[in-house]
Order: C-alpha cells, then sequence, then structure tokens
C-alpha cells in the first residue's frame, strides 16, 4: 500500500517531500487541492466536476464584482467612490452577491474593500513597514514563534518549517501585537491570519486582522474574553427562541455556550468546516459581520440536536458537546446549499442580536459584573467600531517592545504571568473545554 510522505514530524527543520512512495518504487507527486490542501488535511477536498461552478458563470461573477469593486480606480491615497456608492446605496445587491460566493479570484481584493482594511492601509501607509521593522516583545514573540508550525501544516504555504508563509504569518502576528499592545497577542488570531496570507500579501493581511479585531469581534481576543462570553449568553438567548427543547435540554445538563462555539466564532469555523464552507461564510462575514456566525451556529445545532431522537442520543453534557464537535465531513450540513438554506430558516437579523445584546448587559448591570469583569470594563471591550470610525494605531508611534504589555489571553489559560503555574483565571467551563495551544489544523 501506497504511504504519503506528508506524514511528517513537524517539529523538523525538514521541509515535507509531497510525493508517494509506492512498494514497487515508483514515486509519484501529490497534487494539492484547489485551494493549498494536499491529502491528509481535515479541509483537502477533491470537487467533482459535476459540483464545479460553470466556468461562463464564474467569468459573468467575476465581470459584476470588477465593476462594482470598480478595481480599474484606485490610487495611492483612494478607492472607488463607486464603491462606496455600492456600500451606502447598493447594500442589499452586495450582500445578495456575499451570499452568492465572491470569485476565488477577486477575495483578496473584496475582502479588503468590504472590511475597511483597503483604507486603513492607504491612510498609513509605512505603519505595516515599522511594525515588521520592530523586535517586539519577547514573550510574545516566543509564544507566536511556538504556534507557527501549528497553523494548516498541511496547506502548501505553511508546510515549509521557516518557509515564506510561516515568516509572513509571524508578520503579521508579530506586527498586530505591538499595535494593539493592551491586546497583545491571543492564540485564536493564528488560524484566523494564516487564512488571510492564503489569499493576500501580508500587509493586507495585517491590516484585515485589524478590522476584525476592531469592528467585528471586538473584545473576542483581550483579556478574560469579555466579548465572547456575552456572545455565548446572546447565542444561548437566541437557542430559546429558535429551538425551545434544545434550549430545555441544553439547561438542564448545565451546557453553556462556551462550551461549544468558543471554536467557531473565535476562529470564524475555519477549524470546523470544509474548506469551500468556510470562504462562503467568510464572503457573508465581511458584510453581515456578526449575524452570519449566530445563524451557521444555530443551524449546526439544529441539525445536530434539534429533534427529540438525537436530544434522547445526548443524554449528558459530555455527549451534547461532543455532537457538536465532531460533525462527519459527509454530513449534509457540512455542504454550502444546506448550510445556507438552513439559515436562510432562521429569522435573526442585526435589531435582534443588537437587541439581545443591549438585554443582556442590562442583566449584567444589576449585578456589577460579568464572569469577573466590571460592567463598564464590559462596554468598553464590546462596543464596536462603525466601519466609517477611524482605526488608528493605539500610539501615533510605534512602541519598542519595552513598551508593550504583556496583557493578552491565551485559550488555555496561560498568560506569560502564570505560564509556570499552570493556572489558569478564566470560568472553568471555558478553560476546559477551550482550544489548546497543541492543536494542529
Amino acid at each position: 500500500m501506497a504511504e504519503c510522505s506528508s506524514s511528517h514530524d513537524l517539529s523538523s527543520n525538514d521541509a515535507p517531500i509531497n510525493v508517494l512512495n509506492s512498494p514497487n518504487g515508483e514515486i509519484s507527486i501529490v497534487q494539492p487541492d484547489r485551494y493549498g490542501f494536499f491529502p491528509g488535511s481535515k479541509h483537502f477536498q477533491s470537487t467533482p466536476d459535476q459540483l464545479r461552478i460553470p466556468v461562463e458563470k464564474t467569468r459573468q461573477r467575476e465581470v459584476k464584482w470588477i465593476a462594482m469593486l470598480d478595481l480599474g480606480y484606485e490610487t495611492d491615497r483612494e478607492v472607488s467612490k463607486e464603491w462606496q456608492k455600492w456600500l451606502a446605496k447598493r447594500r442589499k445587491k452586495v450582500i445578495d452577491r456575499c451570499t452568492k460566493g465572491i470569485p476565488h479570484s477577486l477575495r483578496y481584493k473584496a475582502w479588503c474593500r468590504l472590511c475597511g482594511a483597503t483604507e486603513r492601509k492607504l491612510k498609513y501607509p509605512d505603519i505595516f513597514d515599522e511594525l515588521d521593522a520592530d523586535a517586539g516583545d519577547p514573550t510574545w514573540v516566543s509564544i507566536i514563534e511556538k504556534d507557527l508550525h501549528r497553523q494548516f501544516p498541511q496547506h502548501e504555504l505553511f508546510m515549509e518549517h521557516g518557509g515564506f508563509g510561516q515568516q509572513d504569518l509571524f508578520s503579521v502576528l508579530k506586527a498586530y501585537s505591538i499595535y494593539r499592545p493592551k491586546e497583545g497577542y491571543c492564540q485564536g488570531q493564528a488560524p484566523v491570519a494564516a487564512t488571510l496570507l492564503m489569499h493576500m500579501p501580508a500587509e493586507d493581511a495585517f491590516w484585515c486582522m485589524v478590522c476584525i479585531c476592531d469592528k467585528y469581534l471586538k473584545g473576542y481576543y483581550s483579556q478574560g474574553l469579555v466579548a465572547i462570553q456575552l456572545d455565548g449568553d446572546i447565542l444561548h438567548d437566541l437557542l430559546q427562541r429558535t429551538l425551545p427543547e434544545t434550549y430545555k435540554h441544553f439547561t438542564i445538563h448545565r451546557v453553556e455556550a462556551v462550551l461549544y462555539m468558543l471554536d467557531w466564532f473565535m476562529c470564524l469555523f475555519c477549524r470546523t468546516l470544509p474548506w469551500e464552507t468556510v470562504l462562503r461564510i467568510w464572503d457573508r462575514f465581511f458584510i453581515e459581520e456578526r449575524t452570519i456566525l449566530f445563524r451557521v451556529a444555530l443551524a449546526l445545532i439544529k441539525y445536530a440536536l434539534g429533534t427529540a431522537q438525537q436530544l434522547a442520543a445526548a443524554p449528558g453534557l459530555h455527549e451534547i458537546v461532543q455532537k457538536l464537535r465532531d460533525f462527519p465531513s459527509n454530513s449534509p450540513i457540512m455542504q454550502i446549499d444546506c448550510l445556507f438554506e438552513e439559515c436562510s430558516k432562521l429569522r435573526i437579523s442585526d435589531k435582534d442580536i443588537a437587541r439581545v445584546e443591549q438585554q443582556w448587559i442590562a442583566r449584567y448591570a444589576e449585578n456589577g459584573r460579568l464572569h469577573g469583569t466590571t460592567i463598564s470594563e464590559l462596554k468598553k471591550a464590546t462596543r464596536r467600531t462603525d466601519k466609517r470610525t477611524e482605526l488608528s494605531p493605539d500610539r501615533k508611534s510605534v512602541p519598542s517592545s519595552s513598551e508593550t504589555s504583556n496583557s493578552s489571553r491565551w485559550f488555555d489559560g496561560v498568560s506569560p504571568d502564570n505560564s509556570h503555574s499552570g493556572k489558569s483565571d478564566l470560568p472553568e467551563t471555558i478553560s476546559q473545554y477551550s482550544i489548546k495551544s497543541n492543536s494542529v489544523l
């Protein structure tokens, strides 16, 4: 039987060899899929010809997107005013096209335009180079370096130890830890940054990270994981409205949302779903923001634990969490058409989420705290930045490595200050089921 030599020791300095060695000595090249994943990766997929979008339809969509983005007009100081008009006056059409899927050849430009990264890059043209040249905080640099080989090790961009893919990933993560010294680095940022780098250069990936962390997922990667705990409570409330029997079952067995949604939301599903599905969710995320995350989460819960029979087969907390972690790769819900169809059945809007969010903040205000965080800190950490709001650095000048802060938060509760104690100051439910630093995508 043929053996794939891409099953390699990730701690080795040798780059993996992507060949198949057969018993008779023949060698055949192992080809990655259309997204760069090699066989052996959970994301590797061989798309049958009948499931591929016809070339003619792809070309038609590309023409529409090129016209909408107005890529022919982009100076060194501003993006097209035509694109800005689309966002202001024809936003529903933009949402519709994102829902259908952005052509893969244009995801780089589209994602940057949608999230505002292009504007930030043009406004601060020298920031990334300054940050990249800075040595950074030695503590965060050390942790980042240890995480590099764990991000998509069977993707062609990141397979080589110390290769240009890992170098760019290091640059982006280190730059952000300096750019936002109060946050530093969080391990949940690494797979997000790696996904961006699969589509764009390091500088653009950095500015997309800034927009994601400051506007879309504000507070997700900060001390205490305050914002994602709040969104977990919001998801729990939405579950009560959409799947009341499932909600009762979860309540009886004390299943908190953070036990299963932490990985989903913090990594934008890139560790959970097939890659084509992940990219289509990201297409919608950059225009719909957190709303699509809630819809996808509820659709997955409904598929796994939406019937009385399914609930009976998951009689305890462990079984419930396991059901929501291990979706068979051949499940219909793993395919984008089925998933989006289920999402469309959920009547959840931005206003609904905002209303539930305010209700939860009001509840916390009565107690004065949320999971150890004061209500004033909660409001500050979760105040989402409007797309038109300035996203400048925390400081006008780039801080030196000695000035950066060690206040980041880690999935396993280990920060530089308690890395040797093994203790976590996170709630037990989060630290117990969180993403560990030795996980490999």
